[in-house]
């Protein structure tokens, strides 16, 4: 990447930790109060109905254990979504359906085309699904979190953390394997499947369940204290990475849309606390 594309990058990402840092928000009522993973009540039940221990406890190892116990109730998740949820997950699959009848044109127009505009979006937000921006990024928040005491920024770091690594590391490969689609630049005819075969990895498209997982933590986490105005920035930032595997021969447009929805609801399950 080229300098002035990597500081753009990263400026905007030092704007959005500035207004966190030193913004003091709207105030929340009593039940709207994020929660803190430093002070632990006695009665505090998390997200999965486990209790943690009364007093002061480490926010981190508390984080890992709520992880853990996510892990173990993934699984049998669906069983417990509602006639919204199940609506939800009906449309991203028809609309996965409905792009497999042109993911070869797409992919083919981006081979004989190139789009100036397309190169440079690439260029910027490509790595915001990949462990080149996400891993310093979620650093920088638990460390601003610990230095300017901002509960806020610790429970993005972790929720980001969490979201990421189970929508594009569990999730997704697991798809991967058992669809067995290669890449665009492979050369591979797009709808060729090879279930239960390995190091094909198209669909769906890791790097942007990993940038809708992110940006959908930001989006549910920030809202009590800003509102709604970063949600077309994160949003905006996660679809430039979809439209950037495309346009890169990466991934087909069934690709994103699947990996996008992917991310997004494990990033809002994961930052909501598992709230319906």
């Amino acid at each position: 990447m080229r300098r002035p594309e990597l500081l753009f990058a990263w400026t905007a990402s030092a704007v959005m930790l500035s207004a966190i840092v030193f913004s003091k928000g709207a105030k929340a009522s009593e039940k709207e109060k994020v929660y803190n993973p430093d002070i632990v009540p006695s009665n505090f039940t998390n997200r999965t109905g486990g209790e943690f221990s009364a007093g002061k406890t480490s926010g981190f190892e508390n984080y890992i254990k709520k992880f853990g116990r996510n892990l173990s109730k993934l699984p049998s998740m669906p069983l417990a979504w509602n006639w919204k949820q199940w609506t939800l997950a009906g449309g991203v699959i028809l609309m996965t359906a409905a792009s497999f009848s042109v993911d070869g044109k797409i992919s083919n127009h981006f081979k004989t085309h190139d789009y100036v505009g397309l190169r440079r979006l690439s260029a910027v937000v490509t790595h915001f699904g990949d462990y080149k921006y996400q891993v310093p990024l979620i650093s920088s928040l638990w460390i601003g979190g610990a230095i300017f005491k901002k509960t806020i920024l610790s429970k993005i770091a972790n929720d980001s953390a969490e979201a990421s690594i189970i929508a594009a590391g569990l999730i997704n490969p697991a798809i991967n394997y058992l669809t067995g689609r290669d890449l665009p630049c492979s050369g591979d005819y797009a709808m060729n499947f090879r279930p239960f075969t390995r190091h094909r990895f198209s669909f769906p498209s890791g790097h942007t369940a990993a940038a809708f997982a992110l940006a959908s933590v930001f989006d549910v986490d920030l809202r009590k204290q800003f509102g709604y105005w970063h949600s077309p920035l994160v949003y905006g930032i996660a679809a430039g990475v979809a439209i950037s595997r495309v346009y890169d021969q990466r991934h087909y447009l069934s690709d994103v849309i699947l990996g996008g929805a992917i991310g997004a609801s494990v990033g809002w399950w994961v930052a909501s606390d598992g709230k319906k």
